[in-house]
């Protein structure tokens, strides 16, 4: 009964050997090969083929991650609390504009302006005004002296890279009473950016009532690995002649000057000391 059992015990340890060097085999001809299984025993390599470009590789989509829901990085559906994502590619549809259309136009969203572009705005959401509802610029509170709310419409998506919102008072731990409403965080113009080179970007575009924008973008990185530096410099400016308030037949017309003027710029220089690791400054910059 003992041999039996060593000899079935031998068996087994030289059938695992070869199946062992079939694959090892498998993965150093080809890096196009794969391991298929047959009747749950058996192994043998599988020809996929060689891919003719980069492009035909495959492609691993990451989950979306947020900061502003739990002030560190989180995936989105782990995430407790509603929250929105909206990143650079989305804001290239809304060049020329500012940060109040675009948070008018997410869902749950409303609000109203006192006359044109860069006139008196508010906004609201689940019942809650701008005033209720938390705004950070880079992880720095911002708020109007004027009317005591968040001026968004004197923000240019030209200086915006990123924006989270994260819906409801689930925020109030974290933030205070004055996300009742909820919290909009805006992250500018190279603050997230880890681009691997230098590059230069421009925008203009013209408009109805003599509306013209200018903007451009420039980065420069400079190191390899983990000492890399990086500098990010935004510059725009927006003008229009606007809209004049009053009818020009109407007893109270006044042929004064209702333009709107726009210059933004924004700057980051960050440093990369280890992978898990970068230290910069950031700052931005609106005078309308």
């Amino acid at each position: 009964m003992s041999k039996f059992t060593r000899s079935k015990f031998t068996f087994s340890s030289s059938r695992l050997s070869a199946s062992i060097a079939i694959i090892l085999f498998a993965f150093s001809t080809s890096p196009a090969m794969a391991i298929e299984a047959v009747n749950g025993t058996s192994v043998r390599a599988v020809d996929l083929g060689t891919p003719d470009s980069i492009d035909d590789l495959p492609i691993t989509t990451l989950d979306p991650i947020v900061v502003t829901a739990n002030r560190t990085p989180t995936r989105v559906q782990d995430t407790l609390v509603q929250t929105r994502i909206i990143d650079s590619e989305i804001l290239k549809t809304y060049r020329g504009q500012t940060a109040l259309d675009v948070i008018a136009r997410q869902p749950g969203f409303s609000f109203y302006q006192n006359g044109g572009k860069g006139t008196t705005a508010n906004f609201y959401v689940r019942g809650f005004d701008n005033k209720q509802i938390l705004v950070l610029i880079d992880g720095v509170r911002y708020g109007s002296i004027s009317d005591g709310g968040s001026a968004l419409q004197l923000l240019p998506t030209e200086q915006i890279e990123r924006i989270e919102i994260l819906y409801g008072s689930a925020g109030t731990s974290l933030y205070g009473a004055e996300a009742m409403g909820g919290v909009i965080q805006i992250f500018s113009k190279g603050y997230l950016n880890d681009n691997k080179v230098s590059g230069v970007s421009a925008t203009v575009g013209i408009g109805s009532h003599n509306e013209q924008l200018y903007a451009g973008q420039l980065h420069l990185r400079g190191g390899q690995g983990n000492s890399s530096t990086q500098l990010n410099l935004s510059v725009s400016r927006s003008e229009t002649d606007g809209i004049n308030a009053t009818l020009p037949n109407s007893f109270f017309y006044n042929p004064d000057d209702d333009g709107f003027e726009q210059d933004g710029v924004s700057l980051s220089l960050t440093q990369r000391v280890n992978p898990d690791l970068r230290m910069g400054i950031t700052g931005m910059y609106s005078e309308s």
